[in-house]
């Protein structure tokens, strides 16, 4: 068995199984002729070889209609104080409650206030998308928390109208970043440290060889 909460949540949009999947909440798209799992080692073998030589099909496919956008407003945020409290309650918690909560570590000391989202009507447009560089253009009619389904690391910031802003870990590994009501520009940037050393090794070089 599986927990399609959280594949839906990471943008799992297709299954691909030798075996049907017994679930109501899943799409068939493809069957085989034949159940593979059920020929014998003789079997197996022949279609294995038909599939690698022909148009054979031996595998189930089924799409997931639940699968999260890859960028995506949430209504609501649940704070959790340690990653173990996050992480147990994204195990539980169904389709919906993800979908309309970010959930965030926050502990009770914090300096600074939670995101306070009142609202997730928005609008979201793809405008670049590169290996150190993500642009997002928003509208919301109030103030909301935008995920992206990215890997968290601290080497990205995140600008809104060129100011930046915390990048905050959502859903333990996703980027989420709180947006004012309005129409926005929202930046991700890549920055290493090794950039700065690849800057140094190449004004090393070039005074070693030209000076």
């Amino acid at each position: 068995d599986f927990n399609l909460s959280l594949l839906s949540l990471a943008n799992v949009k297709y299954f691909v199984s030798f075996k049907p999947l017994p679930r109501d909440d899943l799409q068939q798209l493809v069957a085989p002729a034949e159940n593979s799992w059920k020929l014998s080692t003789a079997g197996k073998l022949d279609l294995a070889l038909r599939y690698n030589f022909s148009d054979t099909n031996k595998y189930y496919i089924y799409q997931n209609p639940h699968a999260f956008p890859r960028f995506f407003f949430t209504p609501g945020v649940r704070l959790f104080e340690s990653q173990e409290d996050l992480l147990t309650a994204m195990a539980e918690a169904d389709i919906e409650t993800l979908r309309n909560n970010a959930f965030l570590t926050w502990p009770p000391r914090a300096s600074e206030p939670p995101p306070d989202p009142s609202s997730s009507a928005q609008h979201i447009e793809l405008v670049e998308y590169g290996a150190d560089r993500l642009v997002l253009k928003v509208a919301t009619d109030g103030r909301s928390f935008l995920v992206v389904t990215n890997n968290y690391s601290p080497f990205w910031k995140v600008f809104v109208d060129g100011v930046e802003k915390k990048l905050h870990p959502t859903y333990h590994t996703f980027w989420g970043v709180e947006v004012e009501a309005g129409r926005h520009i929202v930046e991700w940037r890549y920055d290493p440290p090794y950039k700065s050393v690849q800057f140094l090794n190449l004004i090393w070089f070039w005074s070693f060889n030209w000076l």
